[in-house]
């Protein structure tokens, strides 16, 4: 098997999706994968799939490609990083009026998306109808 000793980390939150996929260009190939040297039973697709991620699945992932016509075969290697989801904090006017405005304030998160389209830690609003305002972060 070749091994170069290098692997592709791949970074993904908590709770998010995620897929390692190789291509071998081996004539009928076949797949096997593992985790932290454990095989992972029934994981013989080109692509490892990964869908609502859990801190326990961080870890070491290689997969062997075997060629079924000749003797040809590779080890290949990638590291699955699952970062802990941020817990975000609003502060600032989290009660707002109609036509009377304010500011959200959010923190805990390194970047923000608002259901505004805003990428700031804080928003002006000013709404006139009764407004739910949402916010993610990474």
């Amino acid at each position: 098997m070749v091994y170069d000793g290098s692997y592709t980390p791949v970074s993904v939150c908590e709770g998010g999706n995620a897929m390692l996929t190789v291509n071998a260009d081996f004539p009928a190939a076949a797949y096997q994968w593992s985790k932290n040297s454990q095989a992972l039973v029934g994981k013989t697709k080109n692509y490892l799939e990964f869908t609502n991620v859990a801190i326990s699945d961080t870890g070491l992932y290689a997969v062997s490609v075997t060629s079924a016509c000749d003797s040809r075969s590779a080890l290949l290697w990638a590291k699955l990083n699952v970062e802990k989801s941020p817990t975000i904090t609003l502060s600032g006017d989290t009660a707002i009026c109609k036509t009377v405005g304010g500011k959200i304030i959010a923190s805990g998160a390194d970047t923000y998306l608002w259901n505004t389209a805003s990428t700031n830690d804080t928003i002006s609003v000013n709404p006139t109808t009764n407004t739910t305002y949402t916010v993610t972060g990474t």
